[in-house]
């Protein structure tokens, strides 16, 4: 059998389910790579999805087989035909054409229009975002003051005080720094097919055109289940419902979908992130994109025993 970290090209292992069954899944891909503990379980951290590392033929035959066997859709493609979607582009307008989609960059790329019967996988979510940190201050009341030589000597200290306690006079401050949660990050992945490429339509820094507005302009008042949600966020998740609504052959994620079908739906948990950094979303794109291959093995690359 195949190791896990071979040199060369090799094969790569796609599960496209089972994430009830991980510990199933880890056993097989470990009989029929022989791989260290370790990296079972950090290959498995990421399942459903692509396995990290090339395995053999035989290998990729055996945990294929085996999954197929359990009920568990799998596949395995050679590593020179795995599909590459590359860096995704910035985009900094969207016009919602009725035929297709035109996009513009951050850096002066050329203008991409993709028909809609080009579309291949939309992929969105909500992506955690670190917490804002901000400088704060606020005086220190002179009965928490620890000066002279009980301080020297004794190291009083407040554990909020980021500087040193002046000596002698009034006006002491206590500086520390303050952190705020931030809400995640709306983000979304287009995947255009022959050529492919990938786009990426971020909340924060995306102007919609054309059809988008009219929708948003006509869209109901808000109701007691969207109270709150800023504006922008709700004409983003519009406008991905309505890049779903006209690419109908499209793939999407669970999110995507969910938006497309609940119109701007506030979620009752306040938007929970979905996806840790947005290379977790990349991820899922080239899962899903997967996906749809294996769903239409005609525009598929060349699998094993092909």
């Amino acid at each position: 059998m195949g190791t896990t970290k071979p040199s060369g090209a090799g094969y790569r292992v796609i599960v496209f389910a089972g994430a009830e069954r991980i510990e199933l899944i880890r056993g097989i891909i470990g009989e029929a790579t022989a791989a260290h503990p370790i990296d079972l379980a950090l290959g498995a951290a990421r399942l459903p999805g692509v396995w990290p590392w090339p395995v053999s033929q035989e290998a990729a035959q055996f945990i294929v087989e085996r999954l197929e066997a359990f009920g568990i859709a799998a596949e395995a493609r050679r590593a020179d035909t795995f599909p590459v979607l590359g860096r995704p582009r910035a985009v900094s307008a969207v016009a919602v054409l009725k035929d297709g989609l035109r996009c513009e960059g951050w850096r002066g790329e050329p203008t991409q229009y993709i028909p809609w019967s080009r579309v291949e996988v939309v992929v969105a979510g909500w992506i955690a975002r670190p917490d804002a940190v901000a400088p704060a201050s606020y005086s220190l009341p002179a009965a928490d003051r620890v000066t002279g030589w009980r301080r020297l000597f004794t190291g009083l200290r407040s554990p909020t005080i980021r500087e040193s306690v002046w000596l002698g006079g009034g006006g002491a401050r206590l500086r520390q720094a303050v952190r705020r949660p931030r809400d995640p990050l709306g983000q979304a992945l287009v995947v255009r097919r022959e050529p492919t490429l990938c786009l990426r339509l971020s909340e924060d820094r995306l102007r919609w055109r054309g059809e988008v507005e009219t929708l948003s302009s006509a869209e109901p008042a808000p109701t007691s289940d969207r109270a709150g949600e800023p504006p922008g966020r709700r004409r983003f998740r519009l406008g991905i419902a309505t890049i779903l609504e006209r690419s109908v052959q499209a793939g999407a994620n669970v999110s995507a979908r969910s938006w497309r079908f609940a119109r701007t739906p506030a979620p009752p948990d306040g938007f929970a992130p979905e996806f840790d950094s947005p290379e977790a979303l990349e991820d899922r794109a080239t899962l899903e994109t997967l996906a749809r291959w294996h769903d239409h093995r005609a525009d598929s690359a060349p699998l094993i025993g092909e």
